[in-house]
């Protein structure tokens, strides 16, 4: 019996002061200018841009119908979703990162969860690279 398994990490970087601010601007700038082609090994087949209202999946671009709001979020074809957002009330950029895998059996469940976690601290740094703000 396969087990379906989801783990996620969570961070926020403080960029205090009118420099920090910029950094975060310019990350999401950068998001919305260049989303991620993927999440892990998976292509990205829906890119949510609250600020603008609209959502594009497999390259259709249609209304989202939520509310506005300073958001990017990616799910990639495998399940995998990235949500980022800027505070509105502090100096720091927030990060949500869901991957998903799956366990044949009971006892590759911890070696799975394992790999996803190694997985997601591998994306978590590079994405904090890429994006200037480490």
């Amino acid at each position: 019996m396969a087990h379906g398994l989801s783990h996620q990490v969570q961070w926020s970087v403080v960029l205090p002061g009118a420099e920090g601010r910029a950094r975060i601007d310019a990350a999401m700038a950068q998001l919305r200018a260049s989303p991620p082609g993927r999440i892990g090994a998976s292509p990205v087949v829906r890119v949510l841009d609250a600020v603008k209202g609209e959502e594009r999946v497999r390259g259709e671009r249609r209304p989202s119908g939520l509310p506005r709001s300073d958001v990017l979020a990616f799910q990639s074809e495998d399940g995998a979703r990235l949500t980022v957002r800027p505070s509105g009330t502090e100096p720091k950029i927030k990060f949500y990162l869901e991957l998903v895998g799956q366990a044949r059996e009971r006892r590759d469940v911890a070696p799975a969860r394992a790999r996803l976690e190694a997985e997601g601290q591998a994306l978590r740094g590079a994405l904090t690279r890429e994006l200037k703000l480490a």
